[in-house]
């Protein structure tokens, strides 16, 4: 049995991501090099490469909140972010923890809010998230919204290094290094 960490933010491998080529894969089955659907701040979808898997294949059965709405469902660590809110409006969205989403709310999905009808504490084998090229950091997973790693982590560590790097003048823009700095951080915290 895994040891729960409160901050860990994984899903169960058996939620599913969307390839560019329109097939559906597990988690437990995604590849570096896989191209992943993924949501940009702006509302748009797009596919980006898996540049990071933090743990590979694996059997570990721990805690996951398991949302459900009336199309699917999404079973994630109470620490992950998930894009919820408000079903009066998708601007309302913003990312939360599972954990803190009640009945009534509403996920962002790939279609528009849909609404929560239950939430409850299942456990399931397996823990993963993937990294992407994609510098907005949402990832596509059963439809719905969500973070792929612990945005709070990476924000701040994230203005650390833009200071470091123009300090240093090396101007590196922000999606040259997004896939160096996101490998860094995870062998730092895993």
């Amino acid at each position: 049995d895994f040891d729960d960490d409160d901050d860990d933010v994984y899903f169960s491998g058996s939620e599913t991501l969307i390839l560019d080529n329109g097939q559906e894969i597990t988690m437990d089955n995604v590849s570096i090099g896989d191209r992943v659907q993924v949501a940009n701040n702006d509302g748009t979808f797009e596919f980006a490469d898996v540049i990071a898997l933090p743990h590979g294949k694996n059997q570990i059965e721990t805690s996951f909140v398991e949302l459900s709405t009336s199309t699917s469902s999404l079973k994630a660590t109470p620490a992950h972010l998930i894009m919820a809110g408000s079903c009066d409006s998708s601007n309302s969205m913003t990312l939360v923890r599972t954990e803190d989403v009640n009945i009534g709310d509403c996920l962002a999905s790939t279609d528009g809010p849909v609404e929560v009808v239950s939430s409850s504490m299942t456990k399931s084998n397996g823990i993963y998230t993937v990294v992407t090229s994609n510098t907005d950091g949402i990832i596509v997973v059963n439809g719905f919204k969500a973070s792929s790693v612990p945005l709070t982590t990476f924000s701040n560590s994230l203005r650390l290094l833009v200071k470091f790097f123009f300090i240093l003048g090396t101007r590196t823009s922000y999606a040259n290094f997004w896939p160096v700095f996101l490998n860094i951080i995870f062998f730092l915290r895993f």
